[in-house]
This record gives C-alpha cells, sequence and structure tokens, in this order.
C-alpha cells in the first residue's frame, strides 16, 4: 500500500510539471510571433 501522502507529493509534481509544460509552449508561441512581426515589418 502507498502512503497517501506520497500520492498527493506525486500529484502535485505532475500538475507542476504539466504548468510548466504549458508556459514554455507559452513563450515558444510568444516568440514565434514576435519574430513574424518582425519578419513582416521588414517586408
Amino acid at each position: 500500500m502507498i502512503p497517501q501522502s506520497l500520492m498527493e507529493e506525486k500529484e502535485s509534481y505532475l500538475k507542476q510539471l504539466e504548468k510548466r509544460k504549458i508556459i514554455s509552449s507559452l513563450n515558444l508561441e510568444r516568440r514565434n510571433t514576435i519574430r513574424d512581426i518582425e519578419r513582416l515589418k521588414r517586408e
């Protein structure tokens, strides 16, 4: 039997990972958008 606290720790760890993934993908999106805008300005 796995202790409850260990399970909760794992849950919160996974949630944090998920959040980090979302944030990093958002940052990537923003960087790409900025690059596109710069390219448009140059044209």
